[in-house]
């Protein structure tokens, strides 16, 4: 690799970065002011607070007219009310629980267990280990219980003992 196969690129490069500046500041020219040096600037003493003429109301109601929480920049659909606030919301509905029963537990060579009230099944149902009814998974089956999982709740069913 020689000296100007990297020279040149590099020119190039250096080239067109200077030719693109110089559009830039022909097109856009930066302001021309007075530059005066920062010695020459007399030190000043603190300036008095300045007293809005625009009273806090004003401003309050400008700012709940553009409301910047508010994607749609609009007011509520719903009027706000303090006594339901207060209340907070109301508690989701109870899903009603699954009335399962563990009615035996076949252990061999393929455990299975036998098990009661799964909803849409009015009969005894035999289930492995991984398999999934309706919205239920056999996570487990020991030899005297079986773990069921739903959508936020784990059951462990245990055997009864006469």
């Amino acid at each position: 690799m020689s000296l100007m196969s990297v020279v040149r690129p590099t020119l190039v490069v250096v080239a067109l970065a200077s030719v693109s500046l110089g559009v830039r500041f022909a097109v856009f020219p930066p302001p021309l002011g007075r530059l005066e040096p920062l010695a020459a600037t007399p030190r000043r003493a603190a300036p008095d607070p300045v007293v809005s003429p625009v009273s806090p109301d004003s401003l309050a109601r400008a700012v709940a007219a553009r409301d910047i929480f508010r994607a749609g920049r609009r007011p509520a659909v719903v009027p706000f009310n303090a006594q339901t606030a207060d209340a907070g919301a109301p508690p989701p509905p109870a899903i009603p629980l699954p009335p399962l029963r563990l009615s035996g537990i076949l252990v061999g060579s393929d455990t299975a267990a036998l098990v009661d009230g799964f909803p849409g099944s009015d009969a005894s149902r035999v289930v492995h280990a991984g398999e999934r009814i309706g919205e239920f998974t056999v996570r487990s089956i020991g030899t005297d219980n079986v773990t069921i999982a739903g959508r936020d709740t784990s059951w462990t069913l245990r055997l009864r003992t006469p």
